[in-house]
């Protein structure tokens, strides 16, 4: 394995001047357009007002942490931002013209809600976005002990995911950071072992509700 590369400088964790950082390079933008599908115009808006999710708090703080502070580039961006000596791309510009330009898409989405029957709309407003490890395990206590098949399979997602962000905070590393935390082979395994995940998950991933 090779060495791994550690931060070149301790800076003060900024969420909107991570986004803009992220925003501003190509490479990063594909890493987090690859878990967050939003555009930055709406993220804007969202961590303005306070409401980005865990998970895209969670993902700019590791891309922070992992990548910008290991490459002077990022850092040197960061703090032209955080300073307000971009004349480019001034963060606060791109924070305010969101605003105006987001409405749009948000009215869109509360439009096409009503279409649905009213009980289809209630019964989706009572699942959560998120349901973890620590509340499965709380209700198969609440059972008994006893795990249902859903609930097996779930906690093993769970674990698929800590697979996930091992591999791609490592992946991301390797290719802004320059280091070498993954080998030919590894990468050669990765592959190989996804692609025959593909091919065994392919017809469930695809049929939205089956019939026990």
């Amino acid at each position: 394995m090779g060495t791994i590369v550690g931060k070149l400088k301790e800076l003060e964790y900024n969420e909107l001047i991570t986004l803009a950082v992220i925003e501003n390079y190509e490479d990063l933008t594909d890493i987090f357009k690859s878990d967050i599908k939003m555009p930055f115009s709406i993220l804007y808006k969202l961590q303005k007002e306070g409401k980005l999710n865990d998970t895209t708090k969670e993902i700019l703080v590791d891309i922070f942490e992992k990548v910008i502070l290991t490459k002077h580039e990022f850092i040197d961006k960061y703090l032209q931002f955080l300073n307000g000596f971009d004349t480019e791309t001034p963060v606060e510009v791109v924070v305010e013209i969101p605003s105006v330009e987001i409405e749009v898409p948000i009215v869109e989405v509360e439009i096409e809600t009503p279409i649905k029957d009213k009980v289809s709309e209630k019964k989706e407003s009572l699942v959560p976005r998120r349901y973890g490890k620590e509340k499965i395990t709380k209700d198969i206590e609440a059972q008994g002990g006893i795990a249902s098949p859903v609930q097996r399979a779930m906690l093993k997602v769970n674990d698929l995911k800590n697979i996930y962000v091992n591999l791609s905070t490592r992946g991301i590393k390797d290719m802004i950071g320059g280091t070498d935390s993954l080998s030919d082979e590894d990468c050669r395994k990765i592959v190989s072992a996804i692609t025959t995940f593909e091919r065994q998950m392919g017809e469930i991933v695809k049929t939205k509700a089956k019939k026990k």
